[in-house]
C-alpha cells in the first residue's frame, strides 16, 4: 500500500499507524510526504490525502474532513511591523504563502454571518512546505494560517484579523474507482474516516492548499 499525504496530517497519521498495522498483519504502508499535488498513475500511488478533490473523473475523491484556519503572527513580527486592522491592509504586510500545486495569491476571509471577500497576498517569504511556513511564522517572518488551536496557550503568537476566519479546508482521501472494494484500500480509508475529523479538530496548524 502506497499512500501520499501532506506534512501536516503525516503527523496526525503516525500515532496512528501501528494500531493500522497491528490488525492488518498481511498490510505494509509505504508513505510518500508531498505537499505538492500527486498523480495517483504517475507516482504509483493507491491512495492520496488531498486538500481539495483532484480534477480527475476517473478518480474517487471522498471527504474525510474539514480543517478550520485562522490568521496568526508572532508577537515580535506584530511589533515590529504592527498590526492589520482591516483585511486590505494585508497589503502591506509579509504574508507566508505556499507555493505547491496552485500558489496562494489569495486568502478568502469569512467574517461573521458567513460573508466572505477574497484578498491578495504576498510576502518576500514562500513555500512548497507547510512545515517550513510554519517555523517561518514562529520565527517571525510574516502573516500565516494556523489552526485556531495552535493559539492556545501561545504567548508568542497572537491571532490576527480576529473578526475574520480563513474559508476552511476541505480534506479528501483519493483513489482509483476500480480500487474502490479493495480490502487494502477499505482498511486505510476506515482508519483515515475515522482519525482525521477527529485529530483536525485539535491539530496544531493549517494544512497546505494543494
Amino acid at each position: 500500500m502506497k499512500l501520499a499525504t501532506p506534512e501536516y496530517f503525516a503527523r496526525l497519521l503516525t500515532r496512528h499507524l501501528y494500531g493500522l498495522l497491528d490488525d492488518h498483519p498481511g498490510l505494509s504502508v509505504q508513505i510518500v510526504v508531498d505537499d505538492h499535488p500527486v498523480s495517483l498513475v504517475g507516482d504509483a500511488l493507491d491512495i492520496a490525502v488531498t486538500v481539495g478533490p483532484l480534477p480527475d473523473s476517473a478518480l474517487v475523491a471522498r471527504r474525510i474532513g474539514v480543517v478550520p484556519a485562522v490568521m496568526a503572527a508572532s508577537t515580535a513580527y506584530l511589533r515590529r511591523r504592527g498590526a492589520p486592522s482591516r483585511p486590505e491592509d494585508l497589503a502591506s504586510h509579509e504574508c507566508l504563502c505556499f507555493v505547491g500545486g496552485l500558489p496562494q495569491t489569495r486568502w478568502r476571509l469569512v467574517a461573521a454571518g458567513g460573508r466572505h471577500r477574497d484578498v491578495a497576498v504576498s510576502g518576500r517569504l514562500a513555500s512548497t512546505s507547510s512545515e517550513l511556513l510554519r517555523l517561518a511564522l514562529e520565527a517571525g517572518y510574516g502573516i500565516g494560517l494556523v489552526h485556531p488551536a495552535e493559539l492556545t496557550g501561545r504567548d508568542d503568537l497572537q491571532r490576527v484579523l480576529p473578526a475574520y476566519e480563513v474559508a476552511p479546508f476541505e480534506v479528501f482521501a483519493v483513489f482509483a474507482a476500480k480500487q474502490r472494494r479493495s480490502p487494502r484500500i477499505r482498511a486505510v480509508l476506515a482508519l483515515l474516516e475515522r482519525v482525521l475529523p477527529e485529530d483536525v479538530t485539535g491539530s496544531t496548524s493549517a494544512p497546505a492548499a494543494r
